[in-house]
């Protein structure tokens, strides 16, 4: 299971950036419609490359600590077989979406998921444009999966290949691949999330599966072309100013407030309701 983790670590980036490549050449000679600038895709590289050497085996050695600790606790534990890998991969697509639900609904998790939606294009490049921090955030979403009895490497090989399939619905090539758009994220359901039109926003945060979606009302299709990228444009390419400008204006807008309790509210306020709050506390 184990080195399942690590082959799955050692290729995808590798992978991921040689189709980013393709990518740019069908964009480039091909001359396709949608865009794919120069500097935007080197700044989501950048951050890539950063978020990999400098990021993610922090992140990566903490989620498998913590993991390992509470699979320890449940005396019950699962055998490794295909049918108990299946479930693993649907038991983290489910926290996925809960998981990417409050990233868009608490300040303190949007700061870090916020940088992935700042880019005002989409393509396999925007995959690419992860939160540094994220890894370090976001781990207590699968806490509960381990009660069922799953060790640490089935629930983080669940979660590495949710991720996988992240990376490839970001695309503009593929329009809608017929009867599987009812179950699965689609690259046309994942435009929707990333575009800031108002019918999209906050909408369709499914992983792999789009039921999740529609089971808890959070689904819309894609009716139009998508406005890409945050409300309030970010406009930079610097990876550094991307990955902690949001960080910065939460910090800044936390200042502004009189009490301490009314600073760790601003943490577990929407996004959305910000404005409100502020109005409603500020000195």
């Amino acid at each position: 299971m184990q080195s399942n983790i690590s082959s799955i670590e050692t290729w995808a980036p590798l992978i991921a950036l040689s189709l980013v490549l393709i990518s740019w050449w069908m964009h480039k000679i091909k001359k396709t419609p949608h865009r794919m600038s120069l500097y935007e895709t080197l700044s989501n590289v950048t951050i890539f490359v950063i978020w990999r050497y400098l990021f993610f085996a922090g992140g990566l050695a903490l989620q498998f600590y913590i993991f390992n600790y509470i699979s320890k606790l449940i005396p019950w534990k699962l055998p490794s077989s295909g049918w108990v890998f299946a479930l693993s991969v649907l038991l983290a697509d489910f926290s996925y979406y809960w998981k990417h639900r409050f990233e868009h609904q608490l300040n303190f998790l949007w700061c870090q998921h916020s940088v992935h939606h700042s880019s005002e294009e989409f393509n396999l490049s925007t995959s690419l444009r992860l939160p540094w921090l994220g890894s370090y955030l976001n781990w207590f979403f699968f806490v509960p999966i381990f009660l069922l009895g799953f060790s640490a490497p089935q629930v983080l090989l669940g979660h590495q290949v949710v991720l996988v399939y992240q990376y490839l619905i970001h695309t503009e090539f593929v329009q809608r691949v017929g009867i599987l758009e009812r179950i699965l994220n689609t690259p046309s359901h994942h435009r929707v999330h990333h575009g800031r039109n108002e019918e999209y926003l906050d909408k369709n945060f499914g992983g792999i599966l789009i039921i999740w979606d529609k089971l808890f009302s959070t689904f819309t299709p894609e009716t139009k072309e998508p406005d890409y990228g945050l409300v309030h444009p970010l406009r930079s390419k610097n990876p550094i100013l991307i990955n902690l400008k949001p960080w910065k204006d939460l910090f800044d807008l936390a200042k502004s407030l009189p009490s301490f309790r009314s600073k760790i509210q601003l943490l577990f306020v929407a996004p959305a309701k910000t404005e409100l709050f502020l109005k409603l506390n500020q000195k």
